[in-house]
């Protein structure tokens, strides 16, 4: 709990410094790789969702949203029925992996590996989402989003599923 309040109020408080959000979010990744199960369930759920508020400031430093990005990948590896079938979360990263610099894209790119398990056996709905996403991105002129759309199909998907060959058949391809 103490840990808990410090976080919270070095990474979103009010009057807090870019210096201290960045080792509020080293604390906070920290914490998501050594805490206990049970800490993570009760408190998980509340930092996600402050950590993708944490996103949606566009004024945010660059070292500051790789990390906030890092910590939510070290999340879902310890808290994966928040992520399974939220494909809206993953196409946010695939569209911020595509519009950021070099350095904050590899902690995007990081946090989406962490994610590759937690999207297995999606329900009938989210397939269909994440087929859609998948082509959507494998068409992209960015390399990286079509190597992760390939990636994603490969993982998530069955060898048996012909969408997701679809989308690995559109990446061959690619010159």
């Amino acid at each position: 709990p103490a840990a808990l309040l410090t976080v919270i109020d070095a990474v979103f408080g009010k009057d807090t410094t870019p210096k201290t959000r960045v080792l509020g979010l080293k604390l906070i990744n920290s914490i998501f790789d050594k805490a206990t199960d049970a800490a993570i369930k009760s408190t998980g759920a509340v930092l996600l969702t402050k950590l993708l508020g944490l996103l949606n400031d566009p004024s945010l430093p660059n070292d500051v949203q790789a990390l906030a990005y890092a910590a939510v990948g070290r999340l879902a590896k310890r808290l994966p029925q928040q992520f399974h079938d939220n494909v809206q979360l993953l196409e946010r990263f695939f569209e911020a992996s595509c519009g950021c610099p070099p350095e904050t894209r590899a902690h995007i790119l990081e946090a989406l590996s962490m994610m590759y398990r937690h999207y297995a056996h999606p329900g009938p709905a989210a397939a269909l989402r994440l087929i859609a996403l998948l082509n959507k991105f494998v068409t992209r002129e960015e390399p990286h989003a079509r190597l992760l759309a390939v990636q994603f199909a490969n993982v998530v998907f069955a060898k048996s599923d012909m969408p997701s060959r679809f989308v690995c058949l559109l990446a061959a391809g690619d010159n």
